[in-house]
């Protein structure tokens, strides 16, 4: 996955946390390289949000479903201004 920002530059070198939503409890770290690819280790099917550390004012939500299993790839995920 690669994270972008609301104005389309890319999330470059940055750290931030995985809640699952359900509950709201952190479920994992991450941190991104120089083109905002990000790996995250250890996420079972549901939904989860994704924030930003410095920046309590952009997430982005993503789903992974009962089906997906291993490796899940996804695009490009645009990070959102939270309301």
């Amino acid at each position: 996955m690669r994270l972008v920002l609301p104005d389309g530059e890319q999330v470059s070198l940055a750290t931030g946390r995985i809640f699952d939503k359900s509950n709201g409890k952190e479920v994992s770290r991450f941190f991104t390289n120089r083109t905002g690819r990000l790996v995250a280790e250890g996420l079972a099917p549901g939904t989860y949000v994704m924030q930003l550390d410095g920046l309590a004012d952009v997430s982005a939500t993503f789903i992974i479903s009962d089906d997906e299993t291993g490796i899940v790839q996804r695009g490009a995920v645009t990070m959102e201004v939270m309301r």
